[in-house]
């Protein structure tokens, strides 16, 4: 565990100079890079039994650092808003008989998609 700790963060145990957060994040991407550097695609290593909400939202995430950005939804200004939200839309989903889980998986999977073939592209 040290060894890890240490070794991903050259900027404070190490002679890197990383003085803003936005270096810091440089460093760490570079550091990623090589220890994961059997990885083909920004989407491996994602576990795919996460639960949908936060694997959409780890896709979303990467999918990013490729340029495929969905379209975002208007949000609530709190996170207590947001819990709401999402709870109405999973009851409409209900009272219609549609699966959120099973609509959302089914979502990202394109989103997957879009990555990839972006990823081939570029």
């Amino acid at each position: 565990m040290t060894r890890k700790m240490v070794g991903r963060h050259p900027h404070v145990f190490g002679d890197v100079v990383a003085d803003t957060p936005e270096a810091v994040a440089v460093t760490w991407e570079k550091l990623k890079a090589v220890e994961k550097a059997h990885r083909t695609s920004v989407l491996d290593g994602i576990p795919p039994g996460m639960p949908a909400l936060a694997l959409a939202e780890k896709v979303v995430g990467r999918a990013a650092k490729v340029g495929v950005v969905p379209d975002a939804a208007p949000v609530p200004a709190t996170e207590d808003e947001l819990g709401a939200h999402l709870l109405a839309i999973v009851t409409g989903a209900r009272d219609a008989g549609l699966d959120p889980e099973r609509a959302l998986r089914s979502a990202i999977r394109g989103l997957q998609s879009e990555v990839r073939a972006a990823e081939a592209a570029g």
